[in-house]
Formats: structure tokens, C-alpha cells, sequence
């Protein structure tokens, strides 16, 4: 990897920026909530517009780059439209600002003129920052004097405060990492670091015990090996981190096999203890992995120039290497499933419900999610063209479950996220989408001249998608920022390498830029902005109320007046109304908030159980059994409704108290930071205090 040139610095100047936005959200909870990912939307809509208005003029897009950029917005588009189908348009409005959001990450960096020099740089900055925020996370879980805050049933929750979603952050990291450590064009003093890199964070998801992640890692790295060519010296640096992994497996799984079934007021220093163990063993072996690096490095060098094997020399070894990757993966799945893989995947999907304890959780397939997954099936089958609308599941799937008790708000499945949400419409258009950015990077590779360097440099941009997409299918991953926006910034930029502009040879003078474009980089700027910064200043001001109500109600309820005034298609501003009232003691103005967010969101259980308790609460018995009834309707599984209304056709009321009691049960129960005194994590649900 040579020095950059000037022709390098423009695309940099793109993805610098935007590496900060991601970084924020990897160091913030994955930038999950509104709040933090609308600011990074306006950001990265600002790059978007540098890049239209100083990019240079000649440089055509690629047919099929065109193609997927068309598709991608199209998609975003026919998202928003899905309000006017949607039962709960204010979900369907923020699904649709966060889907504008992966957008402008995927077009702000698929225009810039990128070269392959520059985007092997920006991939290498995008693992270090992965790099650096899984160290910083095991420094600060092993240094806390109270670890437990940062485990959910013994799992590392992670930087992303959901373990399934930071294994993902950590592979997007460790794939690539891996393969720049085995690339004679990076250069030499860098690999051994990468390797390190790799081994640290291949450990650090082996301590979330998430066994989506297991399970599609050895999908992984077969296409990682697909797209990357020099298989065979990829598999040879493979070697050591495999080595490493398999001598420290039993520390870092000792976490969860010390603590997953200690009672949470002795778990703490279980935990610290095994973790300890997990975190000293971690370190040394990415000590270990750098100076092996090193070592093979300059193995590497000395041979360079005096061992240069056939091309059937090495296609063999390849063929080898390649035939003893697939054995192992068979003879694990072999020894994972009892040696009878269908069977214990047929049981496992006939009992839904049922989730065993192992000491190791990657023993045992069953799982809940399969349920999940049926019924959610079964809610595409109702509306098979054009869904339930954006991120309007949770309702629906609660109205129509057929088993559990959980509230899910995801369907935890990409494919399923986008038949059940937009239908084969939105499934269809997305999926033209994906074809097309995979036709424009290859197309990339085969144009320009130094086709190596593209293909090294498109294929390891490609390689966060490809952890995105597979484990994405298994897992709501869709909902972070932190790791869709990287993984389709990357696939972006990777579409660009068969631009015109970025096949110059020389850096054109810098022109100025035409007031068209410039016109054109204002109004996308300026367009973003007005889809989503109302909705942020709306989430900003019922933040405040429910914050400042005990000291100045009514300035709470002027807040929340603005917030509807700003979002009036949400109705979280009327259910904080409601629920801040009910805490006054001012029973009319909570049936008016409540009304108001039922006649918004009419499928929403919760408003009518609220309207049930306020109208038992003013001895309104009858209408307060017609909206339990309603909400029992709209959430039948759900047993604290079906007391509420065996109570009221007594003749008698739940309290307020006794439902806000059971809501911060659950909440314990579900979220695991707030157990332990932390601040709730990203499945908390401010209406109800559920996930």
C-alpha cells in the first residue's frame, strides 16, 4: 500500500466524517434510540451533500451503482408511503426516517470518486475503531469493581447493550481484519496488528454467547474466501487465531458457565472472577497473535523472492485447505447436534417455547424465536403485498401471537423484517437493491486497471455487508445504526471503484463546483433535515416533560403539547400525557391523553388498559370493562389485562399502582443494566416499561 496521492484525499474526506457518526453510535448503545441516530442522519445528509457538490463532474456511475442507488430509494420512499397504510403511522414515520438514514450512508459514500488505495485506508480506519472500542470494553468490564451491570444472564451485553448485536459489531471487525493481516499489500508493520485485532475481537463474541453468531460465522468465512483471492494464505494466517480461540475457549466461556444460573445478588463476584480469568487469557493471547504476525511476516519476506509455487501448486493447496474448513464445520455441527442435525433442528422448531440451560449455550438450539419467526410469517400471509407498514409489527404480532408472553418489537430476521413491514413490495425492491451493489462491485473489479488492488480493496469493503446480511437473518440487527450504516457505507463505497472518476490517473484541478450541484447538495441537505429534525425536537421535549414533571407539571404539558404539535402522527407524546397525569391524581386530563393516543394508534393495547384503570379509578364501571375488553382484544396472551378485566366484571378496579408495579417487574425481568441500578437498555419501552 502506497503513499496516498492527492486523488486519494477526496473520498477521504467523505468517509472521515462519517467514520465519527459511527463511532459515536458504536461507543453509544449502537445509536439504537432517535435521539442519537437523527443527528447522525443531518451529519451524514451534510456529507452527502460535500460529496455531490465537489465531486468531480465526469465521473459517471457505473450502471449497476445507478441501479442500486435507484432501488435503495425507492424502497425508502415506498417505507414512507407505508403510513398511509399503518396502523401506528409514528412507528411507520421513524422506520422510515432510520431507513433514509442507511440511504444517505450507502449514496454519500457510493459517489465519492473512491480509488483503491483510499478505500483499503478507510477500511483499515473502520477496523480500528471496532478495534478499539472492543478493547476499551474489555478494559472496562474487567476494571469494574461491579461487572454484573454489563451481563444479561451472564452474557457481555457489550457496547451495543444487546450481546447478539455487538458479536455482529466485533465480526464485521475481525473478518476483515484477517484478511488484510494475510495481503502482501498492506503494509508490513500493520498485519501483525491486524491478526491481534482479529483474535481480540473473535474472543470478545465468544463471551456474548450468542449462538446466532455461531452459527453463521462458518457462512462468513466461506464467502470471505469466495471473494477474497490468495485463499490459501487468508486460511494460513486463519491458523493461528483458530489455534488461539480453541487454547482460551474454556476461559471465556467461564463466565456464563460460573454465573447463568447464580442469583443476581451473589453473581457479581462470580462474574468478576471469571471474567478476570476471560480478560487476562484475551490479552495474552492478542500479544501472542501480534508477535506470530510478526513472525510470519517476515517468514514471508525471506521467501518471497526464492518460493514462488505453481499456479496448480497452489489451487491444490487451496483445494485442501478449503476441504478441511468444511470437515470441521461438519463434525462440529455433527458433535453440536448429537450427530443427528435434523432431528435436533426438527425438535428444536416443534418446541418453540422451550429454552434449555448448558453450561455452554452453544450446545442447545432450542429457542423461542422460531415461534417468532412462525407467527410472523403467518402476519406476511395476511398482508402479503405491501405489509403492516414500517416497524409495525410489535402491535400486530402481540394482537395475533400464538405462543409466549414476550413483546417483541422486531421480527429478529432481515428477509422476515422486510415482507412482514413492506411487504414482497419493499422485499423485492430491497433485494434489487442488494443484487445490484453486488453487480456494481464486481463490475469494479474487472473494469479499472490494477484489477488486484480493486478486488482486495471492494472485497474487504464487502465484507461487513456480507457479516450484516447473514447474521441479520437470524437476528434484529437493522435497528443499529452502529451496524447497518457502517456495513452500507462500506458496500457504497465499494459500488464506486467502477466509477469513471475514480479510474483517473491524476487528480483533475479542482474545479468549481456548478451551482446546480450546489443547489442540489442544499436541497438534499435541507430535505433531510426537514423529514427528521421535527421528529427529534419532538423526542427532545417528551424527554424534558417526563424529566420535569414533578417540579413544574405544567410546563410538562406545554412539552408535550409542542411534541405533538412537531410529530402529531406519534402518539408517545399523549401516552406520557396520560401517564404523568394519572401520577397527579388529574384522572380528566389522562382520559384525554389516552383517548387521543387510542384514536392515533387504534390497535395500541396499552391506551385501553390505561382508559380501563382511568374510568374504574372515576367508577365509570361499565366503560371501564368496554375499554378492558378492548384491550384484551388487541393483547389476549397477556395476564395482567385478563385479571384486570376479571376485577371489573366483580365490580372492582385495579389500582394504578398495582399495574405500575407489574410493568417495573418486567422491565427487571427484560433488561438487565436496569436490574442493577444502570440506565435501561435499547429494548426499554418508555410507554410501558416493556421490550
Amino acid at each position: 500500500m502506497r503513499r496516498l496521492e492527492r486523488r486519494d484525499v477526496l473520498p477521504l474526506l467523505a468517509g472521515l466524517p462519517t467514520l465519527a457518526i459511527f463511532a459515536w453510535w458504536m461507543a453509544d448503545e449502537g445509536g439504537y434510540a432517535p435521539a442519537d441516530w437523527i443527528p447522525g442522519l443531518v451529519g451524514v445528509a451534510a456529507v452527502l451533500g460535500m460529496v455531490v457538490a465537489l465531486a468531480p463532474a465526469r465521473g459517471r456511475r457505473s450502471r449497476p451503482a445507478v441501479v442500486a442507488i435507484a432501488a435503495f430509494s425507492a424502497y425508502a420512499l415506498w417505507s414512507l408511503a407505508s403510513i398511509l397504510w399503518a396502523d401506528a403511522p409514528g412507528p411507520a414515520l421513524e422506520g422510515s426516517q432510520r431507513t433514509l438514514l442507511y440511504l444517505v450512508c450507502f449514496t454519500s459514500l457510493a459517489l465519492a470518486p473512491w480509488t483503491p488505495r483510499a478505500l483499503l485506508v478507510f477500511v483499515i480506519l473502520v477496523v480500528s475503531t471496532i478495534t478499539v472500542v472492543g478493547l476499551v470494553t474489555l478494559l472496562r468490564v474487567a476494571g469494574a469493581a461491579d461487572p454484573l451491570r454489563f451481563f444479561f444472564e451472564a452474557r457481555l451485553l457489550g457496547p451495543l447493550g444487546y450481546q447478539n448485536a455487538s458479536a455482529a459489531l466485533w465480526t464485521m471487525g475481525a473478518v476483515p481484519a484477517l484478511v488484510l493481516a494475510a495481503r502482501p499489500e498492506v503494509v508490513a508493520w500493520l498485519r501483525p496488528l491486524l491478526l491481534g485485532a482479529a483474535g481480540l475481537l473473535l474472543g470478545l463474541t465468544v463471551t456474548t454467547q450468542s449462538r446466532g453468531w455461531l452459527f453463521t460465522l462458518p457462512i462468513v468465512l466461506l464467502a470471505a474466501l469466495v471473494l477474497v483471492r490468495g485463499r490459501a494464505r487468508s486460511i494460513v494466517f486463519a491458523a493461528p487465531v483458530a489455534v488461539a480461540l480453541a487454547l482460551m475457549s474454556g476461559d471465556l466461556v467461564e463466565p456464563y458457565r460460573a454465573a447463568v444460573d447464580v442469583a443476581p445478588a451473589e453473581a457479581g463476584p462470580v462474574l468478576r472472577l471469571a471474567f478476570d480469568g476471560a480478560a487476562r487469557s484475551l490479552l495474552i493471547a492478542t500479544g501472542a497473535l501480534v508477535v506470530a504476525g510478526g513472525l510470519m511476516v517476515w517468514i514471508e519476506t525471506l521467501l518471497g523472492r526464492r518460493f514462488d509455487p505453481s499456479r496448480a501448486v497452489r489451487r491444490g493447496v487451496t483445494v485442501a485447505l478449503l476441504g478441511m474448513l468444511v470437515v470441521g464445520c461438519v463434525a462440529g455441527a455433527a458433535v453440536a447436534t448429537d450427530g443427528d442435525p435434523l432431528q435436533r433442528i426438527e425438535r428444536a422448531w416443534t418446541d418453540k417455547n422451550r429454552e434449555l440451560r448448558n453450561d455452554n449455550r452453544f450446545e442447545e438450539l432450542d429457542s423461542p424465536r422460531y415461534g417468532l419467526w412462525q407467527d410472523a410469517l403467518d402476519l406476511w400471509r395476511e398482508h402479503p403485498l405491501v405489509g403492516l407498514g414500517q416497524d409495525n409489527f410489535a402491535q400486530a404480532y402481540i394482537t395475533e401471537r400464538t405462543s409466549g408472553t414476550d413483546e417483541p418489537r422486531w421480527t429478529h430476521s432481515l428477509p422476515l423484517r422486510l415482507l412482514v413491514h413492506t411487504g414482497l413490495v419493499g422485499a423485492v425492491l430491497f433485494g434489487l437493491f442488494v443484487i445490484a451493489a453486488a453487480w456494481a462491485v464486481i463490475a469494479g473489479w474487472s473494469r479499472r486497471p490494477g484489477g488486484e488492488h480493486a478486488l482486495l480493496a471492494g472485497s474487504v469493503a464487502l465484507l461487513p455487508a456480507v457479516v450484516w446480511l447473514v447474521h441479520g437473518s437470524v437476528d434484529w440487527l437493522w435497528e443499529y445504526p452502529a451496524l447497518s450504516g457502517p456495513a452500507l457505507a462500506l458496500a457504497g463505497a465499494a459500488t464506486a471503484l467502477g466509477s469513471e472518476a475514480s479510474h483517473e490517473d491524476r487528480a483533475p484541478p479542482p474545479p468549481r463546483p456548478p451551482r446546480r450541484r450546489v443547489a442540489a447538495a442544499c436541497v438534499m441537505g435541507l430535505g433531510c433535515a426537514a423529514l427528521a429534525l421535527p421528529s427529534y425536537v419532538a423526542d427532545r421535549e417528551v424527554r424534558n416533560a417526563s424529566a420535569r414533571w414533578p417540579a413544574d407539571p405544567e410546563g410538562a404539558f406545554d412539552a408535550l403539547a409542542r411534541a405533538r404539535a412537531l410529530n402529531p402522527l406519534n402518539a408517545r407524546a399523549s401516552l406520557v400525557e396520560g401517564l404523568i397525569a394519572v401520577q397527579l391524581g388529574r384522572l380528566g386530563r389522562a382520559r384525554v391523553g389516552f383517548t387521543r393516543a387510542a384514536k392515533r394508534e387504534p390497535q395500541d393495547w396499552f391506551a385501553r388498559f390505561e382508559l380501563g384503570l382511568v374510568a374504574g379509578a372515576r367508577r365509570d364501571r361499565r366503560t371501564a370493562l368496554e375499554q378492558l375488553l378492548v384491550a384484551r382484544r388487541l393483547n389476549p396472551r397477556d395476564p395482567l389485562v385478563a385479571q384486570a378485566v376479571v376485577l371489573a366484571r366483580r365490580g372492582r378496579t385495579m389500582s394504578f399502582e398495582t399495574a405500575q408495579h407489574e410493568f417495573e417487574i418486567r422491565v427487571q425481568r427484560r433488561v438487565s443494566a436496569r436490574l442493577h441500578g444502570a440506565a435501561a437498555g435499547p429494548d426499554f419501552d418508555s410507554r410501558t416499561g416493556q421490550g
